[in-house]
C-alpha cells in the first residue's frame, strides 16, 4: 500500500490499544466542552458568530428588497448556453 512516505506508519504516535477503540459519538459531552473551550480561547460567546452572520444577511436582504433597481434579475441560462460544445478528438 502506498502511503506517501517510505517507512511511514500511520498513527504511529497512538498505542495499539487506542487504534482499536470505537469512534466517539457525536452526543458525547466532551465534544461540547471542547466547543466551549474553543469559544473561550477565541474570546467570543457561544453562537455569537452565527448571530452576527444572521444579522448581516438580514440587513443585506432588506437592502436588496428596498433597492431592487440596483439588483436586476439575471436571465436564466441553461448549461448548454454556458458550456462550450465538446468534440472529442482521437
Amino acid at each position: 500500500m502506498m502511503n506517501g512516505w517510505l517507512g511511514h506508519k500511520p498513527l504511529k504516535f497512538l498505542p495499539d490499544e487506542a487504534r482499536s477503540l470505537p469512534l466517539p459519538k457525536l452526543n458525547d459531552l466532551w465534544l461540547v466542552y471542547i466547543g466551549l473551550l474553543d469559544n473561550l480561547i477565541r474570546k467570543r460567546p457561544v453562537m455569537k458568530a452565527d448571530y452576527l452572520y444572521a444579522v448581516k444577511d438580514h440587513d443585506m436582504f432588506g437592502y436588496i428588497k428596498l433597492h431592487p433597481e440596483d439588483f436586476p434579475e439575471k436571465e436564466k441560462k441553461s448549461y448548454a448556453e454556458i458550456l462550450e460544445a465538446f468534440h472529442p478528438v482521437r
